[in-house]
């Protein structure tokens, strides 16, 4: 089976092929894909959130059925910041 990896991050793309090569998957770049936005916008207020907002967009756009993650870095002394919002943080 053939899944599109809803993200533009390489390193993400190599460990998740990784995996799911063990479970007999193949996944796909969103670059392989002529057309497919690279970016989804994460507006969401939930990693889950924003995960499924990625995954159903690509999946719209490819018509390949999509995987997504979002994730992102809560420190314990900073009340759980960044957070969802790790990569826009400074």
């Amino acid at each position: 089976m053939e899944i599109l990896f809803a993200s533009s991050n390489e390193g993400k793309f190599r460990e998740a092929r990784e995996f799911a090569e063990a479970f007999g998957l193949s996944l796909r770049s969103p670059r392989s894909c002529p057309g497919v936005p690279p970016i989804v916008e994460e507006t969401e207020p939930t990693y889950l959130g924003n995960a499924q907002k990625k995954a159903f967009a690509f999946m719209k756009w490819s018509g390949l059925a999509s995987l997504a993650d979002d994730s992102g870095l809560e420190v314990s002394a900073l009340g759980g910041a960044p957070g969802l919002y790790t990569a826009r943080y400074a």
